[in-house]
């Protein structure tokens, strides 16, 4: 079968609902902790893809094109926002060195993260032995387990927590794209599905219930494949912009309909539909699809 033939169609629009929960989870909808789940597919597939083969030297430079320079433009669109409203630093002021991780606005973490990742998986993957499965499930059970554990023990500063928990559920999908067959598939994610359960009944909450919730969509995402429906892989490609825009969407929407704010609900969903309107109109524009 061709590698059309063999995409990951389900994951195509999973990307989209995936932005939904983060969106939502921003919006401080109840039940947000589990909408946060949409994070977890993102990280589990970070960690899934490959990408395509290449030299280190090419491998840097579209790793760093498509996050790092993103990144940048986001940060000083973001710190530009921050000017306006007067919440952003400015020389004189005390500067926490982990926010130089991060940028202006708290999602912005990820990309640096998915960055670095990217990076170190892209090494281990050519030499990582693909047998046997058992010690490397029960090393991704400890690591999940210890992650979980330690951000709710240790107070880290961010991006240090969100890196924390985040790390395990990449490094569930960076073993599913060494072990391919669905068998050792199931077994990983099944095996993180329980892990974390086990640490959710514990009464650990981050981290735990989005592992949880995010293990079985990214099982059925690995099974289902075929050829890709144009639909679902343009409602794809917006996903990662409208992860960046909502923020500020969220900005627009407090200046312009506060009585919005009074129904979670409805503020979060009103700004997941225009962050895709925005981003699907943006992304008419070539160059701004560098950055989207």
């Amino acid at each position: 079968m061709s590698a059309e033939q063999t995409r990951l169609v389900v994951y195509d629009g999973l990307k989209l609902l995936a932005a939904l929960g983060v969106v939502l989870f921003h919006a401080g909808v109840p039940g947000r902790d589990v909408w946060y789940a949409g994070m977890f597919v993102f990280v589990f597939f970070l960690g899934y893809a490959p990408g395509r083969a290449q030299p280190w030297a090419g491998l840097l430079q579209s790793r760093a094109r498509r996050l790092l320079l993103p990144w940048l433009i986001w940060c000083a669109v973001y710190y530009a926002l921050g000017l306006y409203r007067g919440t952003a630093w400015i020389p004189g002021m005390p500067l926490d060195p982990f926010s130089l991780l991060i940028g202006p606005a708290i999602h912005l973490w990820f990309l640096p993260f998915a960055f670095i990742c990217g990076l170190v998986f892209a090494g281990l993957r050519p030499v990582w032995p693909a047998r046997p499965l058992a010690p490397q499930l029960a090393g991704l059970v400890l690591i999940l387990a210890a992650g979980i554990v330690l951000n709710r023990h240790s107070d880290l500063p961010a991006p240090a927590g969100q890196w924390l928990v985040s790390f395990p559920m990449a490094a569930a999908g960076f073993l599913c794209s060494v072990h391919r067959g669905r068998g050792a598939g199931a077994a990983i994610l099944l095996s993180t599905m329980a892990v974390a359960g086990a640490c959710l009944a514990l009464g650990f909450v981050d981290g735990a219930l989005q592992a949880v919730v995010a293990a079985p969509v990214c099982l059925i995402a690995l099974s289902w494949r075929g050829r890709g429906h144009p639909v679902l892989v343009r409602a794809g490609e917006t996903a990662f912009g409208v992860y960046l825009v909502h923020p500020a969407v969220f900005l627009l929407l407090w200046k312009l309909a506060p009585a919005l704010g009074k129904t979670p609900y409805g503020f979060g969903l009103t700004a997941f539909a225009l962050s895709v309107a925005l981003v699907a109109l943006l992304r008419l524009w070539p160059p701004a699809r560098r950055v989207l």
